[in-house]
């Protein structure tokens, strides 16, 4: 009888263990692992995300080519340079800085390691300019030279609804890898009291996250877009400039913040405020920022290059034909509007609904978030937002979600 209560106790275990290890596992009913985080230390949050989320970051890293052909062959002939980024973003964001050391901890990966994933659009674009490439098309770019990020935005203030939509495109290694994070966290903020902060991010693996969209307690919702300028400078990495707009509590902070940096190179912010009921786009560069505020009765399309700054930047055939596209279609009126641009594949070769096939291989749509400013609501999509419309894998509700 013992032997049978131990064999019983034994198999119970197991299970616990086997259904908690299956609680990270990307699923069809939940693709992308989620993780609550609590604490008031950025290393500690750190540390936190890398300990639960591990095993997909330490397989992600072991089978991302780029990082060990590219990357660190990189790193081994610059580090003056590598230290020179290094430096400049410790001194500008130490928190952010302290996440990524308790993320390398979290993950026993080194931290350059960590860091050169996090610096990686600056570093291909500085090999794209010492090669003097400018391929034409967006598949090449992605391969070569773009690392493992893209990214459609649709914007729309109407008097049926107001917000925005994102498609979060990137590169196929990330597909299952990547997961959300809640976050409870309370600092001080520049020259100020005690602040807390409760988020929730879709997370790449292995770099700072807040790099692709989310929302915070403070009601305002975010999300990003690569862009590829030809210019880069030592400074703040893009990375933790878009990890910041986490931190914002409204959209005036977050231009603020933008216009005080000296970024290292480009991207776009597409910012949402619940309460005031407006959205922007702020394009961000070397030379500045241009913020574009989306009037009523207007909608506005982002995709992976400036729009409305006069910077060089590396053509994007992905970007040009998806803009092409999303012009002739309907203008958007309403989230549904919103999700069929954003689900559209009618142009096979480059589709806004990404899918790597040739010739705009190395970027997939990997997840749609709508965010529906109106119903304080973020809809989430593992396939087709279009086809999938009434059916997403998740709904978060901003009115409660950061109740306690």
């Amino acid at each position: 009888m013992s032997n049978q209560i131990f064999i019983t106790i034994f198999l119970i275990v197991i299970v616990l263990i086997c259904q908690e290890s299956c609680s990270s596992v990307p699923t069809s009913e939940n693709p992308f692992p989620e993780f609550h985080i609590k604490g008031s230390n950025p290393y500690y949050i750190g540390k936190q995300v890398g300990e639960n989320a591990r095993d997909m970051i330490r397989e992600f890293v072991y089978e991302y080519k780029p990082l060990k052909d590219k990357l660190i062959p990189w790193y081994n002939k610059n580090q003056d340079l590598y230290n020179k980024f290094l430096v400049a973003n410790t001194d500008y964001f130490p928190n952010y800085m302290s996440e990524l050391v308790g993320l390398s901890d979290g993950t026993d990966i080194p931290f350059y390691q960590i860091m050169l994933l996090t610096m990686e659009a600056e570093i291909n674009l500085i090999i794209r300019g010492e090669t003097n490439e400018n391929e034409n098309g967006a598949g090449d770019n992605n391969k070569n030279f773009v690392g493992y990020k893209g990214c459609s935005d649709v914007h729309v203030n109407s008097d049926e609804f107001i917000g925005f939509g994102h498609n979060e495109d990137g590169n196929p290694y990330v597909k299952n890898t990547s997961f959300l994070i809640y976050v409870d966290q309370t600092f001080k903020k520049s020259g100020g009291e005690d602040t807390t902060f409760k988020y929730f991010t879709y997370v790449y693996p292995g770099v700072i996250w807040g790099v692709a969209f989310g929302c915070n307690n403070h009601k305002i919702c975010y999300s990003c877009n690569e862009i590829f300028p030809k210019k880069i400078q030592v400074g703040q990495l893009k990375l933790f400039l878009q990890r910041s707009m986490i931190d914002v509590t409204s959209i005036e902070e977050a231009i603020e913040v933008l216009q005080n940096v000296t970024a290292a190179s480009a991207f776009s912010a597409n910012i949402g405020d619940l309460v005031k009921k407006e959205t922007v786009n702020i394009e961000v560069s070397t030379e500045g920022i241009n913020v574009k505020r989306i009037e009523p009765n207007n909608h506005y399309f982002h995709f992976n290059m400036f729009r409305r700054m006069d910077v060089a930047q590396f053509d994007d055939t992905s970007s040009i034909e998806r803009l092409k596209r999303a012009d002739a279609m309907t203008p958007p009126t309403s989230m549904k509007q919103i999700a069929q641009i954003l689900g559209d594949h009618t142009n096979t070769d480059w589709p806004i609904y990404r899918n790597a096939n040739p010739p705009d291989v190395g970027m997939e749509t990997l997840t749609t978030a709508l965010m529906d400013l109106n119903n304080e609501k973020c809809s989430m999509y593992s396939g087709n937002p279009y086809t999938d419309f009434d059916n997403p894998w998740k709904v978060i509700d901003l009115k409660t979600i950061f109740d306690d």
